[in-house]
């Protein structure tokens, strides 16, 4: 899953408000389009594991935080981008980001041997 700072800015429009719990599933309307999408709509169903079941966890989340919720703050895009790293290292799945992915790039070009100077002979 590789989660860009875009995808995480998606995930921070969603409010508690914008989901609906419907028999077996969850509809999501954050409702708000951004300027290079239209509003999102999307419904996932529920799984017959809870133990997998992101309608099942959803559930439980909102009950938890609503028994010990203080004062209502959002979660930060920060915030999201740690949990999502954090479900990702607990889950056995090494995160990636552009970093990564530049850094394998690089080294697998240069022991490859390629080099600069065979693009750019005049540098």
């Amino acid at each position: 899953m590789l989660c860009t700072g875009g995808r995480i800015s998606k995930f921070d429009t969603i409010r508690i408000r914008n989901l609906e719990f419907i028999e077996n599933y969850v509809r999501v309307n954050p409702g708000l389009p951004t300027k290079t999408s239209r509003s999102l709509l999307f419904e996932t169903k529920a799984f017959d594991d809870t133990c997998s079941c992101p309608v099942f966890t959803l559930k439980q989340y909102i009950v938890s935080v609503s028994k010990n919720a203080g004062d209502h703050f959002s979660a930060t895009k920060s915030t999201l981008a740690t949990w999502i790293k954090l479900i990702c290292l607990q889950s056995g799945i090494q995160p990636i980001n552009s970093h990564v992915i530049r850094k394998m790039v690089t080294s697998l070009i240069f022991f490859n041997g390629f080099f600069l100077s065979h693009a750019f002979p005049k540098f």
